[in-house]
């Protein structure tokens, strides 16, 4: 099992967009076997700054999902969105 914890920054004005493309790419990502967590959340560290607590099966999982044609069209869509790349963590159990 893997968790992955993704931070990304909305550009001035596009939060809600931002938000809005989140939320679909959650729950197409959901829809993918292994998927097994996809939460989106408002940081209430900073405006328009989004946090997304991931579980994946496997790393198999992981390259299925990234590959897929929702992700493809989410990049495509926060392309003008998000201020920057996504800036991705993944965690394994210590104890696994």
């Amino acid at each position: 099992m893997i968790d992955q914890i993704v931070e990304m920054q909305a550009l001035p004005g596009q939060d809600a967009s931002l938000e809005m493309a989140l939320m679909e790419l959650a729950r197409a990502s959901l829809q993918l076997k292994g998927v097994e967590r996809f939460e989106v959340y408002r940081s209430e560290n900073g405006v328009g700054s989004f946090v997304l607590i991931e579980r994946f099966a496997s790393e198999a999982v992981i390259a299925q999902q990234r590959q897929s044609a929702h992700v493809r069209d989410f990049q495509a869509a926060v392309a003008g969105l998000r201020d920057g790349p996504a800036r991705v963590n993944s965690l394994r159990l210590a104890m696994e």
